[in-house]
């Protein structure tokens, strides 16, 4: 799921690339955005390479690089709504029943999640 910011931040690079060719610098993203860290750049930018939207070459400047652009998708991965008490509804699917009897499951997953594969994001 992309926060707000990691949508911004993606977008931002997207664009940068866009009208120049290359991309920007941790820098560079933090004034456009008014922060006065980098490391928060950097966290937003390891966050995005963690979910398979960003790479980048070992020690090298300006080496970001977009794997699966998002053009057009408001927010590809939109955060759950919150719980209201209810209970989610989660999925088990059986990989192969133990010696004892029992079901050992392979995956628990609920909501959105599941429409990740079918966005070709992941």
């Amino acid at each position: 799921m992309l926060s707000k910011r990691q949508k911004q931040v993606f977008d931002f690079i997207q664009s940068f690339m866009d009208r120049k060719g290359y991309a920007p610098s941790l820098e560079e993203i933090a004034k456009h955005f008014g922060l006065s860290a980098v490391s928060t750049v950097h966290y937003h930018v390891e966050q995005l390479k963690a979910k398979g939207l960003l790479t980048n070459r070992w020690n090298a400047n300006r080496s970001l690089e977009i794997l699966h652009p998002l053009r057009g998708v408001a927010n590809p991965l939109p955060n759950p709504p919150p719980s209201r008490g209810r209970e989610s509804k989660k999925f088990s699917l059986p990989l192969r029943e133990g010696a004892g009897g029992g079901v050992h499951p392979v995956s628990h997953t609920y909501g959105p999640s599941l429409l990740v594969p079918l966005l070709g994001v992941i």
